[in-house]
């Protein structure tokens, strides 16, 4: 997501860095499918449950930054088709902070400007994956308490991975953000406990909190997805749990809602 302050953030740097340096990696069997999750501050809070998920499936690599916009990932994307992941999850939400998501004037874009752009960036990143071998799911951001950017973008990540899979290629989309919202898809600061989260990770009353205050992130707490998060933070949780749920099935090993299986067995 946007830095709070409003000021580009080193995207290009932190993110190579993240590559070689400070990316976590689970699982030990070079048989095993290599899994990579790109994305921004959303991504980067959820990879814990992400890889919690997938710890037993696949070897995975967090390559999320916060304040990342597609078009920061192209290089690192480039890359990695040298030695390309089985399966790419790449979760975008509208951040316009970096120098890469400025127009003419050296301004921000923004409205249809910035949805263009993230669109042919996401269709360049798309194609680039799916030419290099990998499976690409898109997944989709929750929305913020003051709506934002996130449901339009979904759509339009769901429309390009939809033309991709008409023409026999591996793309997918996948809706994480409802982890995150009401039934009926809209923000919520709390959502109903899952059967392992007690008073001590937060729940009361039945109801646990998923959103962090600011109404973008996820961390009860605060922070802004830049620290991490001091507590247990079931929006995290849940939402890097449902991408993980993608992979999956993508990879032919699960059917089912990762989450459903959670409630019914913890």
């Amino acid at each position: 997501m946007p830095s709070r302050s409003g000021a580009p953030l080193p995207v290009l740097t932190v993110l190579a860095v993240a590559a070689t340096v400070t990316s976590l990696t689970t699982g030990c069997g070079w048989s095993r499918p290599r899994v990579v999750l790109y994305g921004d501050s959303l991504s980067w809070e959820a990879a814990g449950g992400f890889q919690l998920e997938l710890r037993r499936d696949a070897r995975v690599r967090i390559s999320a930054v916060p304040g990342a916009a597609v078009c920061d990932l192209l290089p690192l994307v480039e890359q990695d088709a040298d030695n390309p992941p089985t399966v790419a999850v790449l979760q975008f939400s509208g951040n316009n902070t970096t120098s890469c998501m400025q127009g003419p004037d050296g301004e921000p874009l923004v409205g249809d400007a910035l949805l263009d752009r993230y669109t042919a960036d996401a269709e360049a990143v798309t194609s680039l994956l799916v030419g290099a071998g990998s499976s690409v799911i898109w997944a989709g951001s929750p929305v913020t308490r003051t709506g934002g950017q996130a449901a339009t973008l979904n759509e339009r990540y769901r429309a390009i991975a939809e033309a991709a899979a008409a023409r026999g290629e591996p793309v997918r989309y996948t809706p994480a953000d409802t982890a995150v919202l009401t039934p009926d898809g809209r923000y919520t600061d709390t959502l109903p406990c899952l059967a392992f989260e007690g008073p001590d990770r937060g729940c009361v009353d039945g109801r646990i909190r998923v959103r962090a205050p600011d109404g973008v992130h996820f961390c009860p707490t605060g922070g802004g997805g830049s620290a991490p998060c001091p507590v247990w933070s079931s929006g995290a949780f849940r939402f890097g749990t449902a991408m993980a749920d993608a992979v999956q099935e993508a990879l032919g090993e699960k059917d089912g809602s990762a989450l459903s299986t959670i409630r019914s067995t913890a």
